[in-house]
């Protein structure tokens, strides 16, 4: 059947929707097509009203010019997506990846049309990513990466369904790639971090605080370097976490939003860490008032020698030397400290909290997780052994002996 705008072709189970799109010079006619399947249980009556309906949705796609040919090669439309989906909806350091992403996923499917793109072309190129290796250290590509780029391949995928070129979505009939449940999250204990707290006691000023803040407050770096004074409330001992500093090679170091929505929070801090950050502060203004015109602050707490935003990884880089060097000096006299990663005070001002009786719910709010099954997913070893000393307390209390 036909009619002035555009034609329908019943084609076995499916109908072909066709839109005229004008001419080529040399005379062609140009056409948009999509497919569409009618779902089980349809009535031939159903299946005519909402052909219609598909029809004339389509059409209005075609002149706002929203529609691509599914004949078009995945790294095409991969580029589109990037510009017009992508680059609108995600973040700097989400578009990087995704760019990584294809960066894996074109040179295997790229050349692939979207209509000719099968479930085994999917399983083949998810084989071959298990297989293949980190050009920086030369070791398999990591699981967690492997999911990641699978996830940004299901994406784009799942938007050309949005966009009516494809049906369906192959990555649906393909298993994703194992993703093994990281280990725990390293972290150091009660004792460990008394003895990290005593090592930093000599460290400068900028390094010593920052290491505490991360421990107390359990925030994420790119939250603490973009900390501005303005953020700090002296009287009543809080600190308000509303951006991050984020890095990427195209834009530099930049201030961005927190995470997500829960990331923008208010959280508490000791009276001794907040008598550490006045005095820090006057020592900081004294010295910038030394330098001048030499100094390009921005009214950042944790600052370059200049006064302009530190690097996150600059503080990375410290807490890795220093770990490094504190365990190549250590004497009989003081132990070892584990080789965990900056990250790990987060989860170590977390694993605390739990221990010690906080509720998950107090914790989650605390760290800006999203919800608070993240943090029992994240910390279930830290709710387990909490368990089971809130078990052990009881038993104490109520099934003690009696005595006489």
């Amino acid at each position: 059947m036909a009619n002035n705008r555009g034609s329908v072709e019943k084609r076995g189970d499916s109908y072909r929707i066709i839109a005229s799109v004008g001419y080529t010079t040399d005379g062609r006619k140009l056409k948009k097509t999509m497919t569409w399947t009618p779902p089980e249980g349809l009535t031939p009556k159903q299946i005519q009203t909402e052909l219609e309906r598909q029809r004339v949705l389509f059409l209005e796609r075609v002149e706002h010019g929203l529609v691509l040919d599914n004949n078009i090669p995945f790294e095409e439309f991969a580029a589109k997506w990037l510009t017009d989906y992508s680059e609108k909806q995600h973040k700097a350091k989400t578009i990087r990846s995704n760019k990584q992403a294809l960066e894996r996923i074109n040179p295997a499917i790229g050349h692939i049309k979207l209509s000719k793109l099968q479930p085994h072309h999917i399983v083949e190129f998810v084989n071959q990513l298990a297989t293949e290796t980190n050009k920086r250290s030369g070791e398999l590509i990591s699981p967690a990466t492997q999911m990641n780029i699978f996830r940004v391949l299901s994406s784009i995928l799942s938007t050309a369904v949005d966009w009516q070129i494809i049906t369906d979505n192959p990555c649906a009939r393909v298993k994703p790639p194992k993703l093994r449940r990281e280990q725990l999250p390293r972290v150091f204990d009660d004792e460990q971090t008394v003895r990290l707290l005593e090592a930093i006691e000599g460290e400068q000023p900028k390094y010593r605080l920052a290491i505490r803040m991360l421990l107390f407050g359990g925030m994420r770096r790119g939250e603490l370097v973009a900390l501005q004074w303005n953020d700090i409330d002296f009287s009543n001992g809080t600190v308000s976490i509303t951006k991050a500093i984020q890095y990427t090679p195209e834009k530099g170091t930049y201030l961005d939003t927190p995470k997500n929505a829960n990331s923008n929070r208010v959280i508490k801090i000791p009276q001794p860490l907040v008598a550490e950050l006045q005095e820090y502060k006057s020592a900081q203004d004294d010295y910038a008032a030394s330098l001048g015109d030499a100094w390009h602050g921005e009214n950042f707490v944790f600052t370059q020698d200049n006064g302009e935003v530190m690097h996150p990884d600059t503080l990375t880089k410290w807490f890795n030397k220093f770990i490094k060097h504190h365990n190549a000096t250590h004497t009989e006299d003081t132990e070892k400290l584990p080789n965990v990663p900056i990250h790990g005070l987060r989860h170590t001002s977390a694993t605390l909290q739990i221990l010690n009786g906080v509720n998950p719910r107090a914790v989650a709010g605390r760290l800006g997780h999203a919800n608070t099954t993240t943090t029992l997913n994240i910390y279930a070893h830290a709710v387990k052994t909490a368990d089971a000393m809130a078990s052990d307390a009881l038993e104490l209390v109520l099934l003690k002996p009696k005595k006489d």
